[in-house]
Formats: structure tokens, C-alpha cells, sequence
């Protein structure tokens, strides 16, 4: 079998976590200093709810088009930061900005059909829009990494997530609970806790497709 390199888990949710924080860990500095820059980031886009009593509708027209336009796209280039790592290059600072050169329309063009789907499947009783959730969670891996077209990476999400929908609920189950342990941290726990999150989902991401690469291969060879 071909020698792979990077954070293999087992694609379970628990080996996943343990190789997400050996991630951590090994790239604490920079993993910590993005999460920090993109929760700033993500500042205006909370000033339309400043005032709820008295609603000021410029700023909730620029505090949306402000999540839409940089928020959302940002995020995927920070989940490729976290990807990168995760499979042994050495990612900068700057690559979580990556996104406004690489695939930036259709990352718009992915939110936008996610948002849609995800609605719709909470629309049907809501466990449907969380399993659809679950099955787009590589959508964003697929747009900056592999420069997917929006569809083509929906399609593609949707394929390499079969029969791993269970372990990703797993995983955000947990997650929960790494999420509120950070905020009983004096709440500044939030930012090594989504750090966290971040390495141990890049993490099981790259090990799904390794396994995707390494089964194609060998079907290559299949006679």
C-alpha cells in the first residue's frame, strides 16, 4: 500500500479527535492566530442585530452582504489552512485569505445552493436538513482545495460522505460539547475549542479521501 503522509485517523469519530489534536497541537500558533482573525472578521456582520428594537436597515443590508461576501468565503479558506496542515504541507497565515484568488465565485455560488438545501431539509421535520448538513460538509474542502465548481462539489461531498453521515453526527455531538467546555474556559476556551474542531474535521476529510485516492488506484490496477 502506498505510504501516505499528514493525519490519518481511522475515519471514526474518536481517532479522528485524537489525531484532530495532535493537529492542534503541532500548529498551535498559527491555528490559533487564524480563529482569532476570522471571529474579527466576522464582527460586522453582527451589527444588524445591534439595535433589535429600533432596526437600522442600512446596516443590516451591509452587515448581511458583509456575511455573504466575506464572512462565508473566508471560512472556506480557513478550513483549507486547516486542511493543509492536516496533510503535511506548510500552510501561511495569508492562505486563509486564499479564497479571494482561488474559486471565489463559486464558493458564493456554493453557499447559496448549501443554504438552500440545508432550508429545505429543516423545512421536512428538520432532521432532514441535518442530514443534508452532514452530507455538504466537505463542500468546502472541495471549492478552495480541489477548485470545484459549486454543483460539482456538492456532488462530490455528497458521494465521499456515504456511509460516514453517522460518524460526522458523532462528531458534531461531541463537538458540542468542546464548544461549551470553551466557553465555561472564561469563554476565551471558544477559540481553542473551534480550533480544535477545525484540525479533528480536516483531519477526517483527509482520511476519507485517501482511502477514496487509494481505493481509485487500485481499481486502476483491478484486472
Amino acid at each position: 500500500m502506498e505510504m501516505t503522509s499528514g493525519y490519518i485517523s481511522d475515519r471514526t469519530a474518536m481517532n479522528s479527535y485524537s489525531k484532530g489534536w495532535e493537529l492542534f497541537t503541532s500548529n498551535v500558533g498559527l491555528f490559533l492566530g487564524v480563529v482569532v482573525v476570522q471571529i474579527l472578521i466576522s464582527l460586522p456582520a453582527q451589527l444588524g442585530n445591534a439595535n433589535a428594537e429600533n432596526p437600522n436597515f442600512g446596516l443590516i443590508a451591509f452587515a448581511n452582504a458583509w456575511s455573504f461576501f466575506v464572512v462565508t468565503p473566508i471560512g472556506f479558506s480557513t478550513a483549507w489552512v486547516f486542511l493543509r496542515a492536516a496533510r503535511g504541507d506548510s500552510p501561511a497565515f495569508t492562505d486563509m485569505f486564499a479564497v479571494f484568488q482561488r474559486n471565489y465565485v463559486q464558493t458564493l455560488i456554493a453557499g447559496i445552493l448549501m443554504g438552500l438545501i440545508i432550508f429545505a431539509g429543516l423545512l421536512l421535520l428538520i432532521i432532514p436538513g441535518i442530514y443534508f448538513a452532514l452530507r455538504l460538509s466537505f463542500v468546502s474542502y472541495l471549492v478552495i482545495d480541489s477548485q470545484m465548481n459549486a454543483v460539482e462539489a456538492i456532488k462530490t461531498s455528497w458521494e465521499m460522505t456515504k456511509g460516514h453521515a453517522g460518524t460526522l453526527f458523532f462528531m458534531g455531538f461531541i463537538g458540542f460539547f468542546v464548544i461549551v467546555l470553551g466557553i465555561l474556559a472564561l469563554g476565551v476556551g471558544v477559540i481553542v475549542s473551534t480550533a480544535v474542531l477545525a484540525s479533528t474535521f480536516a483531519v477526517f476529510y483527509h482520511s476519507v479521501a485517501i482511502v477514496g485516492k487509494q481505493k481509485a488506484k487500485n481499481d486502476d490496477f483491478d484486472f
